[in-house]
């Protein structure tokens, strides 16, 4: 049928009707996508177009109904496009929450990293500081560089000792991230080290650099280091601190202010530990020249408890008593063997930095332990009582009881301690009596 039946009112030929339906249609098509901001980003567009000029090609009924196609065209193409993800109207519910939760989850995970990892904070503080909690002098220094190396984030840390009897630096200990620790102990014979010792400042690469005498004196240096910290207690040198290897922009003031505060800590570490082996070198100096051995560990607690009390320590300390039973007599030859036997098992199963001293009273013996915890003490007590009860199983005739006591803020001199030891060996005696008298009657 012609297009001129259908529309009486238009005389115009069916050759002028497709063009302009198409671009009517075009028109609109382009108006309503300019509008919704997706003429660039919407496939579906392309399609629209494509349809419509199929639909233009024909003639007769279907340009009856062509007017009607623009109008299915954005129906259809708004049913089937796929929503875009920047168009806040499409997003599903509870999504912006849900990227909100991760984007605030990541923010916390770099914020922890960040924190637990600079050297700023009092957690990493904290962590070096524990590092130094010994009084073996080997052990305090791997402590030292390796410590220094996780702190500061460097590379390469060594520490060089100063002997002031010979007047010459020891490289007792070097760390380097990837090669792990070295012991050289090697003697180092460097002009850069005296200039530090005697000026007892820190110096960086940054000075160096700027002092062409000492940047040169630093080119024939065979202990090159980017920061220099020296390690002094009072008047007295102890040694350098040689940060060698650190990334360049760690090199700020924060670093070398850090530099400063680990050789005060440093400082006091080896104080304490070079003041516990000389109270060891004491004790093996002959027992005449000395005071008594009670009188030496009066004098030992007395500072132990001291220190402990200065740098917020544990210590804790047994009271060992080996005595005959009532029932028979005691042979003293016996006994005196038996307490040289006791005496040598014990001092066998303790720490190096533990201490055994003999009482005025023979037979009775003090294990002094330094950095030793309630928890500590119980273990050092169950070890000492299974040994002794070992010694003494076919002896029936001896018999050892255990005291002790441990620093907590109840007890404010050395002397209260001792008390304490001997009211748990009494009460260890009366309960020990008592169990004995329960098993005779049963």
């Amino acid at each position: 049928m012609k297009i001129a039946l259908i529309y009486p009112q238009f005389q115009i030929h069916e050759h002028w009707l497709t063009p302009v339906s198409i671009l009517l249609s075009l028109g609109i098509v382009v108006y309503f996508f300019i509008r919704r901001g997706k003429i660039r980003k919407n496939k579906n567009f392309w399609l629209g177009l494509f349809i419509l000029f199929i639909a233009g090609q024909f003639y007769g009924e279907s340009a009856a109904i062509f007017h009607l196609l623009p109008f299915w065209v954005l129906g259809w193409l708004k049913t089937k496009s796929k929503p875009d993800e920047n168009d806040a109207s499409r997003e599903v519910p509870g999504e912006k929450e849900i990227r909100r939760m991760k984007e605030l989850s990541r923010e916390k995970k770099l914020l922890e990293k960040r924190i637990l990892e600079t050297s700023e904070t009092f957690y990493s503080q904290v962590q070096f500081f524990e590092s130094l909690l010994t009084l073996n002098e080997i052990q305090l220094m791997q402590s030292i560089v390796e410590s220094t190396t996780k702190f500061l984030r460097a590379n390469r840390v060594s520490f060089y000792q100063y002997n002031s009897v010979q007047n010459e630096f020891m490289k007792t200990a070097s760390f380097h991230y990837s090669a792990g620790l070295s012991l050289p102990n090697e003697r180092v014979t460097d002009k850069v080290l005296f200039l530090i010792k005697q000026s007892q400042t820190i110096l960086s690469i940054r000075e160096i650099v700027h002092n062409k005498l000492l940047y040169k004196l630093w080119q024939k240096s065979n202990s090159k280091a980017l920061i220099y910290g020296p390690v002094f207690s009072g008047k007295r040198f102890i040694g350098i601190l040689a940060i060698e290897e650190i990334n360049f922009f760690r090199l700020h003031r924060q670093t070398i202010k850090n530099v400063g505060g680990l050789c005060r800590l440093i400082a006091l570490a080896i104080r304490n530990v070079r003041s516990h082996q000389k109270i060891i070198s004491e004790r093996n100096l002959v027992q005449s020249k000395l005071l008594t051995e009670y009188q030496q560990f009066l004098k030992t607690l007395n500072f132990e408890f001291k220190r402990a009390n200065r740098n917020d320590l544990q210590l804790s300390l047994i009271y060992v008593v080996f005595e005959g039973t009532k029932q028979r007599g005691a042979d003293e030859k016996t006994k005196s063997s038996l307490t040289r036997q006791i005496k040598k098992n014990c001092q066998k199963n303790l720490r190096e930095i533990d201490l055994f001293f003999d009482d005025d009273e023979p037979g009775r013996f003090w294990v002094l332990l330094p950095m030793t915890d309630f928890n500590g003490l119980a273990y050092v007590l169950e070890r000492l009582n299974l040994l002794v009860s070992m010694d003494l199983a076919s002896q029936a005739d001896y018999i050892c009881h255990l005291g002790f006591s441990s620093l907590d803020h109840e007890i404010k001199h050395p002397k209260q301690m001792i008390e304490t030891c001997k009211e748990s060996y009494r009460l260890h005696r009366k309960v020990r009596s008592l169990l004995n008298k329960q098993r005779e009657l049963f």
